[in-house]
């Protein structure tokens, strides 16, 4: 016969082992992230630059759906194409100075074609004028990879 464990304790034992999972939970992480980060070097130009033309590419994607005839149809589309045209601006930032002794003028040509694309993009644009700006920001992307010899 089964022994019956009152609510009160059986809620009590609930609460323990959650918490005793929480725990290994949260040890196995900060272990993983231990492990995981040594001998990591900072990402590079190279990778940043890679990151920038995927959600370049992604925002032609998205911002497609999103938008039509100057009209937000899809609005969570539009959101995430207008996030994607932030973390580009962003990642740019983050590498401005390392471009800028690349190439200062396709940094800055770069740069120009993202502040456009934002302005594009926050003005719901026609979706073709996005795509052209996408793909001339890639172009230039494309040639300071090449001269960072790392297509």
């Amino acid at each position: 016969m089964a022994v019956r464990v009152p609510y009160k304790e059986r809620k009590r034992r609930q609460k323990i082992i959650l918490s005793l999972l929480i725990v290994v939970a949260l040890l196995a992480i900060t272990a993983i992230m231990i492990l995981g980060s040594r001998g990591e070097e900072p990402v590079g130009v190279g990778p940043k630059l890679k990151d920038l033309k995927s959600a370049l590419d992604l925002l032609t994607i998205e911002y497609t759906e999103a938008v039509s005839d100057g009209r937000v149809v899809l609005g969570s589309e539009y959101e995430v194409s207008k996030n994607l045209t932030e973390r580009a601006i962003r990642l740019y930032q983050e590498i401005r100075n390392e471009l800028d002794s690349v190439s200062p003028e396709l940094s800055e040509r770069l740069w120009k074609t993202l502040q456009e694309l934002r302005n594009a993009v926050y003005n719901r644009e026609n979706p073709e004028i996005v795509d052209r700006l996408v793909k001339e920001a890639i172009s230039s992307i494309d040639l300071i990879l090449e001269r960072l010899g790392s297509t």
